[in-house]
């Protein structure tokens, strides 16, 4: 068994620290136990993915012309 100097015990906790900072930046969770989400039934998926065709149409003549406008600022300035 190795012990630690007590720079070592400094340098693991600027290492959780980092970590923790990172983490919490970036956006990502704490690890949970599998348990504890929640069960979401087919039912429920369904009607959280589901669109409205009026938004959907909308949704999608956006994206073609976001595309459109990528492709010829980077024809544009290439």
């Amino acid at each position: 068994m190795k012990l630690k100097s007590s720079d070592d015990i400094v340098e693991d906790e600027e290492v959780k620290d980092c970590k923790y900072w990172v983490r919490f930046i970036c956006g990502i969770p704490k690890k949970q136990k599998e348990n504890d989400t929640p069960h979401i039934s087919r039912k429920q998926i369904r009607e959280f993915l589901y669109e409205k065709p009026k938004w959907k149409t909308f949704m999608n003549i956006n994206a073609v012309i976001g595309l459109l406008v990528m492709v010829f600022l980077t024809g544009f300035f290439a």
